[in-house]
Order: C-alpha cells, then sequence, then structure tokens
C-alpha cells in the first residue's frame, strides 16, 4: 500500500545523517551496484519501508524469500499479507466441513509419496478417505 507520505507533488527535505562507518560502506556498496549514489539508496530505502512500524519486525532477504516461494509452490511473494495467507492456505486441509492443519514436514513427506500421474491434492483426498473407511470399519 503506498503511504501518503509517497505523494510525487510532496515537498522535500534535506537531512544530514550521522552513521556509522561500516554501515555506510554497506550502502556506499549496494548504491554502487544499483547505480545510484548512496544518498539516492538510502532516500529508496527509507521510502520503501516508511510504514513498517512494527515493533518486532520480520524482514526476508531475497535468497530466503525466494526459498520461500519455492517451498510455497511457487507463487511469488509481494508482501506480509501475501506471504502469511500462501502459508496458511499450504498447511491446511479442509474434508467436509472440517480443516485439518498439516506441518510442513509431513506436507513434505506427502509429496515423496506423489506418484506420476498424480497430484499431492488426489493423494491426501484418497488417504483420507481409505483413513476414515479403516477408522469406521468400513475396510480391514
Amino acid at each position: 500500500m503506498a503511504s501518503k507520505l509517497m505523494d510525487v507533488f510532496a515537498s522535500k527535505v534535506i537531512i544530514k545523517l550521522e552513521l556509522l562507518e561500516a554501515v555506510y560502506v554497506k550502502y556506499e556498496k549496494d548504491a554502487k551496484d544499483n547505480g545510484r549514489t548512496v544518498e539516492e539508496e538510502l532516500a529508496i530505502r527509507l521510502r520503501r519501508s516508511v510504514d513498517f512500524t512494527a515493533d518486532r519486525p520480520l524482514y526476508v532477504p531475497d535468497a530466503e524469500r525466494r526459498e520461500l516461494e519455492h517451498i510455497l509452490g511457487g507463487h511469488l511473494l509481494k508482501d506480509a499479507g501475501q506471504l502469511v495467507a500462501r502459508v496458511c492456505a499450504s498447511s491446511k486441509v479442509k474434508v467436509a466441513d472440517v480443516e485439518i492443519e498439516i506441518d510442513a514436514r509431513l506436507k513434505e513427506r506427502l509429496k515423496s509419496r506423489v506418484f506420476r500421474g498424480e497430484s499431492i491434492e488426489s493423494v491426501i483426498k484418497r488417504e483420507v478417505l481409505l483413513g476414515l473407511q479403516r477408522f469406521c470399519g468400513m475396510r480391514p
């Protein structure tokens, strides 16, 4: 969501900022890699994070974000809300009106038991039905 602070026509303010040299060197490298000045790099980073006001923010670097996207079925993650929604959707199975949470370890084990021509959804459906039928004495 774009903040009202991001209005293109808003006036700009110049500030003086004191940083540790190691922090400056990091931003200087990032700026150089992106073809910008350090000031431009800092301004871009500050604009991107202006609405990040959580007491315990969670930052996911690109490598870990790509790993999460892979784990969650290759869907690109654009924001924290989308990440939460994908994690919730990937860990629940709904049978009739009953929702069952499946932890990540079990889901990975299930994936290893999906054979050619099957989907994880069809395997879960089949195994839930077989399990319930066994439980009710309808199968040995």
